[in-house]
């Protein structure tokens, strides 16, 4: 490698290292979340600036990145932080990265507490993990109180940061909803639970596997949908009359939910699909 090197040539040098790794959609993706964070370049800068150049102490940084992305590592984990719902986020092993579908989860729930105009609402985020719907929730919806729980002090203690750093006011709770310990009552309850069957591991990316949390990912096959229940379970005792419910789902077990809310009292479960087509939010009212 010459000493003179370019974003152009960054960007090249990336693709060539990385071909074997990730797919070349992927690889653009990884480029631009790098670059904006050394860089502080967006998209546009990227295009614009392509022989801007990088100094030998920054490419080091960025060869090291690669390394790591080739041993599977996610680039969140790496970067130690990510974007959710145009918020900045910490992040760390231990502790689930948020996704791109949890922002279409926040933003169905955010647009009916909006329209409903519900003022001093108590909402509960079950499984905080980054704290990434309790934070959006708060952030862009400033009249609700929060609670945001997790098993995981790990967790809690990094969500605690994310709210910090987001100026949100929010209470973390260490509790479990499979012996739930909470006292209050909420107008609007949402969770991202496990939900992913052992059985479906090996279908799944090893960047997810090797890397991020197994407890906050597997459900056993015999029980899939124990959190949902242990969820509903507690609604019953917890959520208003007037309440909601949101909650992310495994597209393959989509019937199966829609089958055990209905049992629950659940009689017309909101269904929604993600941006890719996919059965991925319920919401519940009665």
């Amino acid at each position: 490698m010459q000493d003179v090197m370019t974003i152009g040539r960054v960007k090249d040098f990336f693709r060539a290292e990385l071909k074997n790794h990730l797919a070349d959609e992927e690889i653009n993706a990884v480029f631009r979340v790098v670059m904006g964070h050394f860089f502080h370049f967006g998209l546009k800068d990227i295009y614009l600036y392509p022989s801007h150049i990088i100094s030998q102490n920054q490419m080091a940084h960025l060869t090291g990145v690669i390394s790591r992305l080739k041993n599977g590592e996610p680039v969140q984990y790496i970067l130690g932080e990510t974007e959710f719902f145009g918020l900045q986020l910490h992040v760390r092993p231990g502790v689930l990265i948020p996704r791109p579908e949890t922002e279409e989860l926040v933003n169905w729930a955010l647009d009916d507490m909006k329209i409903e105009r519900l003022k001093n609402n108590a909402v509960l985020d079950i499984g905080t993990g980054t704290g990434c719907i309790a934070i959006a929730l708060k952030k862009f919806f400033s009249a609700c109180t929060v609670d945001a729980t997790d098993i995981s002090q790990t967790a809690l203690d990094l969500a605690a940061e994310n709210a910090r750093i987001n100026n949100t006011d929010i209470t973390f709770i260490c509790d479990s909803i499979l012996e739930p310990s909470l006292k209050g009552n909420y107008h609007l309850i949402i969770s991202n639970p496990p939900y992913v069957r052992i059985s479906e591991k090996d279908r799944m990316s090893p960047t997810v596997t090797n890397y991020e949390p197994y407890t906050a990912l597997f459900v056993p096959d015999e029980n899939p949908l124990l959190f949902y229940e242990a969820i509903l379970l507690f609604a019953q005792k917890h959520l208003y009359p007037d309440g909601a419910i949101y909650l992310e789902i495994n597209e393959a077990l989509k019937n199966e939910c829609l089958s055990m809310f209905r049992r629950f009292g659940f009689l017309k479960p909101g269904l929604r699909y993600d941006i890719n087509g996919k059965p991925r939010m319920i919401k519940l009212k009665h």
